[in-house]
């Protein structure tokens, strides 16, 4: 009898799962040892493809530091359609990150500016041109230093149809609306660590999305929430919606408020900087977001979101904002009308002493976990 191959002694479901753990460079070298192994890890491999243009010139570079820039640019796109154009590797593709930005700081040379400048056009033709071949790819992170008009948006919609996923970073909208929204399950803006532009302050509306099969939405935009608000708000019910992450200004509660009574069945909620300064938040109807489970944010928006609700779980910050033991009695107590009840809090800041501990077994008597300053207690 032949010796069974022992790489094939283990279903395949338990490499996959084994390789899981493994980087990308040890997935590289095992396609490199037999073609069981070959199969398995360049699914790994090629599921995520990065399409990337960063041309950038100082004052310090050779003459020739673009062109070289540009030729590897070249060699970049032509990569990136043969990966779409390869029938076995296009479907891999899962997830992709789309990257542009251009930086030439060279004041007088028009002609490498302008060729800077130029590269733009092959490089988001190159990437609509192949995108269609990936006819898995599910999530997308587009990353661009370029305000994102109305025929760029309506491309990236036409030519990725089942797209579940999409991050925006760094993003500046010039169009506000399309005739077709973008149909996602999870929907992240992210401008948090860039400039919070918004390329159309007149248009108070952000109507590019559809609530309809949202289930995570995560705006890091001062700029951009209340606007997204607004325009899901029209939607009318968001019947996906479970988990909502987002930073506002304080003048925005209102259209906040008016989109939560959109959001019966919301599980998970996140407010970033809300409340910081130790302002009081407007009370929100005991009938919005009457399933919420989890909060995190500051202990100021506590008071006013998780009193009424079933929430179970509560991660609270102060934001370095100095409190006192009046401040944490007002926290405990509005917490504590929880119809959840919570069973597990964490306040970081919180100096424990017998009062305080007194406060909170009164209060939070359901309460199975406590995180505090220098402990964490199970009760």
């Amino acid at each position: 009898m032949d010796r069974l191959d022992y790489v094939k002694r283990l279903p395949v479901e338990i490499w996959i799962e084994c390789f899981l753990f493994l980087r990308l460079k040890d997935h590289l070298m095992l396609t490199r040892t037999c073609h069981w192994f070959y199969d398995i890890c360049i699914a790994f491999v090629f599921n995520k493809i990065n399409y990337i243009s960063n041309i950038e010139f100082k004052k310090k570079h050779a003459q020739d530091e673009v062109a070289i820039q540009l030729g590897k640019l070249e060699n970049h796109i032509e990569h990136f359609a043969s990966i779409a154009a390869n029938p076995k590797l296009a479907p891999l593709v899962r997830e992709c990150h789309l990257f542009y930005a251009c930086h030439v700081y060279v004041q007088g040379d028009v002609a490498i500016a302008q060729a800077a400048k130029d590269a733009y056009t092959p490089f988001i033709n190159g990437f609509f041109d192949s995108v269609t071949n990936f006819v898995n790819l599910r999530s997308i992170q587009i990353e661009f230093d370029k305000k994102m008009d109305k025929k760029l948006l309506t491309t990236f919609q036409t030519s990725l149809p089942y797209l579940e996923d999409a991050t925006f970073r760094c993003v500046r909208f010039g169009a506000h609306r399309l005739r077709q929204r973008f149909t996602l399950r999870n929907l992240v803006i992210d401008n948090m660590w860039s400039a919070d532009v918004d390329a159309n302050p007149s248009t108070k509306s952000l109507d590019l999305f559809s609530a309809e099969r949202l289930e995570k939405l995560s705006i890091w935009s001062y700029n951009y929430a209340p606007k997204l608000f607004r325009a899901f708000t029209a939607q009318g019910i968001s019947k996906s919606l479970t988990t909502l992450n987002f930073q506002l200004r304080g003048e925005d509660i209102p259209v906040l408020y008016g989109f939560l009574e959109t959001c019966p069945y919301l599980l998970s909620l996140q407010v970033q900087y809300l409340g910081y300064d130790g302002t009081p938040l407007p009370s929100l109807p005991r009938s919005a977001i009457p399933r919420l489970r989890n909060f995190k944010g500051t202990d100021i928006a506590a008071r006013t979101f998780i009193p009424g609700r079933p929430v179970v779980s509560a991660f609270l910050t102060s934001n370095g904002r100095r409190t006192n033991f009046q401040d944490t009695q007002c926290t405990v107590t509005a917490i504590g009308e929880s119809i959840g009840p919570l069973t597990d809090l964490s306040m970081r800041w919180l100096e424990e002493s017998p009062e305080t501990m007194d406060l909170i077994s009164t209060h939070l008597s359901s309460l199975k976990k406590l995180t505090s300053r220098k402990v964490v207690q199970e009760f």
